[in-house]
Formats: C-alpha cells, sequence, structure tokens
C-alpha cells in the first residue's frame, strides 16, 4: 500500500506528463530546438542496498522534481551500483556502510578473464537484485511512474572493471582477439540482461535512461562510457565504439555519457550508425575536468545527434552555455545543478527558457 505523500505524488506525476510528454516528444522527434531540465537531489545513486530503500529515495527525487517547471519528466531508476556486468565475470560487489557499492579487478590478464563462464543473470546476485528492485517499484506503482534501466556501463568500462585496466588497455594492442572476445562476451551479457529489464518493466519503461532526459516511448538505451574520456579516438573506435554501436542496434539508437572532458572522442561517435546522443559536463561545478561548450556544439550542430550539456546552477553558468554553444541546427538540452531550492529552480528554468528562445529566434551565432 502507498502512503499519503506517495499517493499524492501519483496525482502530481499524471499531472506533469500531460503537460511535459508533449514537449519530450516534440524535441525527440525533432519539432522542438531545445529542452530545460535540473535533476533535484538524490541519494538514489548511493547506498540503496534493498528494494524498499531504493524505492524510498527514487520517490523522494520524484516528489522534489515535480515541485519545479521543467521539461523531464522523473523517473524511476534500480540502480545498485556499477559493477553489475563485472560481476558475472568473477568480480565481487564491495559495499560499505553508506557508500555506493565498488569492485576490483578478478584477473591480471584478459587470457585469464576469458576462463572464466560467465554467469547468468540467474546466478548474478545484483541482477537479481535488480530484479526484485523492478518488481518492488511496479508492485507500488504499476506503470504510473516510468522506470528506466539500471546504469548500463559500456563493455569497455566493464571489461576495465574485470581486468586490470592498464593491462587491459596494453593488451587490446598485444592480445587484440583475446581483447575483443572479452569486450563480445560482455556486450552480449548486457543485452541480454537488458532485454529482462526491459520485459519486466514493460509500458512502464522510459528511454534512454540513466542519466539522461528520458520518457516513455522516445527508445534507445543510455550507455556509460567513461573511457571516453582517456582513450583516443582511433582506440575508441577500434575497441569501444562498435560494441556501443551494436547496443544501438538491439534497442533503436544509443546515447553516450561520459564524464570528464571527452571533446576529442566525440567526434568518432558520428561514424557509429546508431548513435542518437550524448551527455557531458561543461561546467566545473559538476566535473573538475569540463568540455568546452563551443567545441561540443561545433561538433553536433547540424548532425541531427542531441548534446546533452550539464552546468552550474547560476545564471552565470546557465549564460555561458546560451552564449557558446546555442545556435540553430544544435538539439539541446540543457541541464542545470540542482541550485538549492524550488523557487530558484524555477527562477534558473524561466531564466534559460526566455535566453534560449531569444538565442534560437535571432539565429545566432
Amino acid at each position: 500500500m502507498l502512503d499519503a505523500l506517495s499517493r499524492e505524488t501519483l496525482a502530481l506525476f499524471e499531472k506533469a506528463m500531460s503537460d511535459r510528454l508533449p514537449r519530450i516528444k516534440d524535441f525527440y522527434s525533432g519539432r522542438r530546438a531545445f529542452l530545460v531540465w535540473t535533476q533535484a537531489p538524490s541519494a538514489v545513486w548511493a547506498d540503496c542496498r534493498t528494494p524498499q530503500r531504493s524505492f524510498e529515495e527514487n520517490m523522494k527525487a520524484v516528489r522534489r522534481s515535480l515541485e519545479v517547471e521543467m521539461d523531464s519528466l522523473p523517473y524511476l531508476e534500480p540502480w545498485h551500483g556499477v559493477g553489475v556486468y563485472a560481476c558475472s565475470f568473477g568480480c565481487a560487489y564491495e559495499w560499505w556502510e553508506g557508500e555506493a557499492p565498488y569492485t576490483r579487478p578478478a584477473f591480471s590478464h584478459v587470457r585469464e578473464a576469458l576462463e572464466q563462464e560467465p554467469l547468468r543473470p540467474r546466478d548474478n546476485e545484483i541482477m537479481r537484485l535488480i530484479m526484485d528492485t523492478i518488481a518492488y517499484f511496479k508492485k507500488k506503482t504499476g506503470s504510473a511512474i516510468p522506470i528506466v534501466l539500471t546504469d548500463t556501463q559500456s563493455a569497455n568500462d566493464t571489461a576495465t572493471l574485470i581486468v586490470d585496466s592498464s593491462n587491459f588497455m596494453v593488451e587490446c594492442i598485444t592480445e587484440e582477439e583475446n581483447a575483443h572476445r572479452l569486450l563480445g562476451a560482455v556486450n552480449a551479457a548486457i543485452i541480454e540482461f537488458s532485454r529482462m529489464q526491459a520485459d519486466l518493466i514493460g509500458d512502464a519503461l522510459a528511454t534512454p535512461g540513466h542519466i539522461m532526459l528520458s520518457a516513455p516511448g522516445i527508445g534507445g538505451i543510455s550507455v556509460s562510457d567513461d573511457n571516453q574520456s582517456f582513450c583516443s579516438a582511433e582506440f575508441n573506435r577500434r575497441f569501444t565504439n562498435p560494441y556501443n554501436d551494436a547496443l544501438g542496434a538491439q534497442f533503436g539508437g544509443v546515447a553516450v555519457h561520459s564524464c570528464g572532458n571527452w571533446a576529442h572522442a566525440m567526434p568518432a561517435l558520428l561514424e557509429m550508425d546508431y548513435f542518437t546522443m550524448l551527455d557531458c559536463a561543461c561546467d566545473a561545478s559538476g566535473d573538475p575536468c569540463p568540455n568546452a561548450p563551443s567545441v561540443v556544439a561545433e561538433t553536433l550542430a547540424g548532425t541531427g545527434k542531441i548534446a546533452q550539456m550539464r552546468c552550474g546552477g547560476s545564471v552565470e553558468a546557465i549564460d555561458r552555455i546560451v552564449e557558446e554553444a546555442a545556435r540553430p541546427g544544435l538539439r539541446l538540452i540543457l541541464q542545470f545543478n540542482w541550485p538549492g531550492d524550488p523557487q530558484t529552480a524555477a527562477m534558473l528554468y524561466e531564466h534559460a527558457l526566455a535566453r534560449l528562445e531569444a538565442r534560437y529566434a535571432r539565429g545566432e551565432p
């Protein structure tokens, strides 16, 4: 049974859905040039080791997000760490009290990892936890609030959780066939478990997913691929992008996130068949190594691909994105950090909206 606050939240969500979903669909279908949103503070990506705790923290974030006008819909996320797929290849979760979980590499070399028979989802404790959490979400809310897949780490990211990362990078060059065998096995696990999650979520599925502005019916899958930031574009062309593209082929497009400054790697994404959008930090308040907004914009403008740019929760940070990046031909999602209270967030939303409308109307730069 839902408590009174949860029932009230569902009612607020239903109203927001009717107002915001048309804007989101217009944007993703190309009829709208930009969207603006902020993400309410959340402990979802922390010490949520039970379905009940995950639901409670998700619902707190959903409620906060409904208190402010924006161009996004909140969603429930069955997040239980980033080592989900690594656990199918010999890694174990270490989960300290009050902390998000982490894993340590299980192998020193790729050839050792290939001797490990990957666990099936039913034998992977964390995958079972994720499925239990999705089932709990569904039990509590049915399909009333959208649900995304868990945080999907790319095959390359996962491989550097399974194998010592320095050795893995070297062995991509010295033992290329073995590296591709491991990457292919991880991708197969991602595809299998992502389908299982999607089947259980059913018509509540919001896509692309984790960290992206998502909604039911959009399509695609979100991939976290932080190795993009320190690998060369040529390395990514050989050992990263083909596997992300294979996910896109299976799920109707792939949206790629990386932390750090990875502008050097972005042009190579445009060579992929199923790449649809990227997410990047463009302000030091959200990442110590942010991307230059103008460089991201120059890469994606006119391609039809979407740039989700994240910045600080201030007028100055928003203005920098508008002035350096916003331009005709750039499909832009501007996400600003939560500024501390709903009133300030509402003011920043209106400010960003007005600035972007004027910028796109003038046809600048």
